[in-house]
């Protein structure tokens, strides 16, 4: 074991703490080979020491982990992504959207996942007699407390944490029976944002973890900018910026109708009735999750106050109802709202 090797272990024991061993990240980030890491993950949650421990470890993604390469776009496969690399700005490194993908965005990150990936947690997907397919997963997501086994299904998951370093894990099988036997898991960190991915194939894997970058000052793909600036959403041309913010004003989702879809959803804007009683805006200031929807000629934004909700269509304040809500309200939406939010019969779940 070289020296780089003994300090790259001690650094995963020492930061591990109560985490399941993962001494097989030294010998894969030597040579990609096929390692083996016993450990009990659910959703992501218990890399998260190991990315606080190897604050600037340098591994790569799609190494061999001795499984099939025929899921991904092409030429992908296996994309060596360098941490040190400039991803910083989210220009140089982006890869252009592959067929069958989608972006995905949360907080200062975009990524690209497959378009037939669902919503929701990764832990209860043998609810309702489920099958472990896909999903994306971000903080807040409700999870039914069933304990499916294995653990996790396939899918992504988005977590914060302290490291505010760039680094990436290598794409390796996992043995234990958190995840479903045919597996690969990876992970990356841009700015504190932490990305778990689990798929069948190592292909699939390393693409989606090589399409992660900083979301650029120009915005995201959806023209949806990382921290809530109203004024400075630019829409896709013909299309309807849809941007999610928390109550702190980060980025949680965000997407683009075209369409019948956008046209509906300008029509439902248009058709909300003069306000009631909460004409007065002054409850703004407090803490509160906001949606910005934006197309060429037209602006809105929904604020989900407590005791006032409502919606501003090009400057004027209007009533919310649950035609704008199913609209503001995108899939994958994983955060509550106020109880006297109007909320449609039912939420869109594409």
């Amino acid at each position: 074991m070289s020296d780089l090797e003994q300090r790259l272990t001690d650094a995963l024991t020492d930061g591990a703490q109560d985490a399941p061993p993962a001494l097989g990240l030294a010998s894969a980030a030597r040579a990609r080979a096929r390692s083996r890491r016993r450990s009990h993950i659910a959703g992501g949650a218990a890399l998260v020491a190991l990315a606080i421990g190897v604050p600037g470890a340098v591994v790569t993604l799609g190494g061999d982990d001795g499984r099939g390469h025929d899921v991904g776009p092409a030429n992908h496969g296996n994309t060596v992504v360098d941490p040190n690399g400039d991803d910083g700005d989210g220009q140089d490194s982006a890869p252009a959207l592959a067929d069958g993908y989608r972006w995905e965005s949360w907080h200062g990150v975009t990524i690209q996942v497959p378009d037939d990936w669902a919503y929701g947690s990764l832990s209860d997907w043998c609810a309702g007699g489920g099958t472990p397919e896909p999903r994306v997963q971000r903080p807040g997501t409700v999870a039914n407390d069933i304990l499916c086994e294995p653990a996790s299904t396939y899918g992504l998951t988005f977590q914060l944490i302290d490291n505010k370093d760039d680094f990436t894990w290598p794409v390796v099988h996992q043995d234990s029976g958190g995840w479903p036997e045919e597996n690969v898991v990876g992970g990356r960190a841009i700015g504190g944002v932490l990305v778990t991915v689990a798929t069948r194939t190592s292909t699939e894997a390393s693409y989606i973890l090589y399409s992660m970058h900083a979301i650029p000052a120009t915005g995201d793909s959806n023209g949806c900018q990382y921290r809530l600036r109203p004024d400075a959403i630019t829409p896709p041309e013909g299309a309807l910026s849809v941007c999610r913010y928390d109550e702190q004003g980060q980025l949680d989702q965000s997407e683009a109708l075209v369409g019948e879809d956008a046209g509906a959803a300008v029509q439902a804007l248009q058709a909300a009735p003069e306000p009631g009683e909460c004409a007065d805006t002054s409850q703004g200031s407090q803490p509160h999750q906001v949606i910005v929807l934006a197309a060429a000629g037209m602006s809105a934004t929904v604020d989900l106050v407590e005791g006032c909700p409502r919606v501003t269509v090009d400057g004027q304040v209007r009533e919310l109802t649950p035609e704008v809500v199913y609209w503001a309200l995108s899939p994958g939406w994983s955060g509550s709202v106020p109880g006297d939010v109007p909320l449609p019969s039912e939420l869109r779940k594409r």
